[in-house]
């Protein structure tokens, strides 16, 4: 079937359910209270969860042995070896070959000079 017979095929079945069924309107003020009940039993219930659960809280703080957990405490980290006043000979050789000036033959080209180690 079509989708437009399919919607007029259902609407008819729909239509001879509900006329073989007696339909009777329940008074406003029975559903205003049916709906004020439920809300007073889910508001009890949600305190009475709430509570529960503060007891057992309370009951395991007071039954616990011992302290507390805490946190451990902060370790101050190992003192570091103090700067010497002067390099290292390797390192003040390797600063030294660094500044050395050197001109490369052609802009934008390492030099073609090699560097040779300082003789002491």
């Amino acid at each position: 079937l079509a989708p437009a017979e399919q919607g007029a095929a259902l609407r008819e079945r729909f239509g001879a359910l509900a006329a073989t069924q007696a339909v009777t309107m329940t008074a406003p003020q029975l559903v205003r209270a049916g709906g004020e009940r439920l809300t007073r039993r889910s508001t009890r219930a949600a305190f009475g969860i709430t509570a529960l659960i503060a007891v057992a809280t309370a009951f395991t703080v007071l039954t616990s042995q011992g302290p507390a957990p805490s946190r451990p405490k902060q370790v101050q980290p190992a003192a570091s070896v103090p700067a010497t006043s002067k390099p290292s000979p390797s390192r003040a050789k390797a600063e030294k070959a660094a500044t050395r000036q050197t001109t490369p033959d052609q802009p934008g080209l390492p030099p073609t000079g090699r560097l040779a180690p300082d003789s002491h």
